[in-house]
This record gives C-alpha cells, structure tokens and sequence, in this order.
C-alpha cells in the first residue's frame, strides 16, 4: 500500500532540470542557507514571486461588463488538474499563449458539437457557439480521449462527438 500524506502536506512535485552560472548556484545556497530552506524550496519560492509579480508576472487586469477593474492570476484562472479543462481555461483566458499543439487541440473541441450547449437550427442540424459559458465540462472530460487522438491525427476528425441530427419531419403539422 502506498504512503499517504499527512493533510495539510503536499507530496513530492515534478522534477526539472536547469542549468544555470555557478555564481547564481552560490547565491541560491546562500539564500537556502538565510532562510533556512533547501535549494528546491527556494526555486519555487522565487518561481511562485515571478508569477505573482505585477510586472512581468502572470497577474493582469481588465475591465469588466460593469466597468469594474478586476485584477485575475492567470496561473489561478487556468490551472487545474484536468487536461481538457486546463486547455479550455487557456483557450479562453490566454489564447495567444498556447503551443501550436494546444491550439490544434482546442480545434478539435470547438469542433465536437457534443461537448457543447447549442440548439438546433431550421435543417435539424445542431449549432453551437464555442464561448466559456457553453462548454459542458462533463461531456469535454469523457470524450477527452478521442478528442486527443483526432488533434493528433490518430483517428478522423469523424471520429469527433456530434449531436445526431434532428428528425425535422416531425416537426410538420400532425393532421388530427
């Protein structure tokens, strides 16, 4: 049986590799050393301080429906364990910063017209429009494989979930 964590204590994280000037190891065992932390702990110390940082870090600002300024993280608004749901948030919040594999891969979802609320049109086909507020996470969590497997040209972009097609024949007048 696997350890289990204590609560309240995150378990070990994901490993990374850098190089980086022997003068800036020294100054990083030094700060370890005055704040009584490993080397580890001070990378991400430093890590988490860029990323809050309101110059260069992932915090901004914009202007609301209201006119309210309203200051986000984008690390908080994007960040969850989930795939399908972390490309979704960036898609959504931070376009423009997404590889060219997340972008094919957010092709692929706005193409499934299952995973998404929409209504039928005149022709009985399903329309969908792919805004936040229409995503059904539900649905993008369990057709998430396929999608996958369609953006990495595994299978055909057939192969993407549809809404079946309406029977607009019983939409005519019902002669009583």
């Amino acid at each position: 049986m696997a350890p289990r964590n204590k609560p309240g204590i995150q378990g070990k994280g994901e490993s990374l590799t850098v190089r980086i000037e022997p003068r800036l190891r020294w100054g990083l065992e030094l700060l370890a050393r005055k704040q009584r932390r490993t080397m580890s702990s001070v990378v991400e110390w430093a890590i988490l301080r860029a990323i809050k940082s309101e110059d260069e870090g992932l915090d901004y600002s914009y202007t609301d429906r209201e006119g309210d300024n309203v200051k986000r993280n984008l690390l908080d608004v994007t960040w969850t364990i989930e795939e399908s749901e972390r490309i979704a948030n960036l898609a959504f919040n931070a376009p423009h910063l997404m590889t060219y594999e997340e972008e094919v891969l957010w092709q692929a979802t706005k193409d499934a017209g299952l995973v998404w609320k929409g209504h039928y049109d005149k022709n009985g086909d399903w329309e969908w429009t792919p805004y936040e507020q229409y995503l059904n996470l539900k649905r993008l969590r369990q057709y998430w494989p396929i999608i996958k497997k369609v953006a990495a040209g595994e299978e055909p972009r057939s192969k993407l979930p549809q809404v079946v097609q309406k029977d607009t024949s019983l939409d005519d007048e019902i002669p009583f």
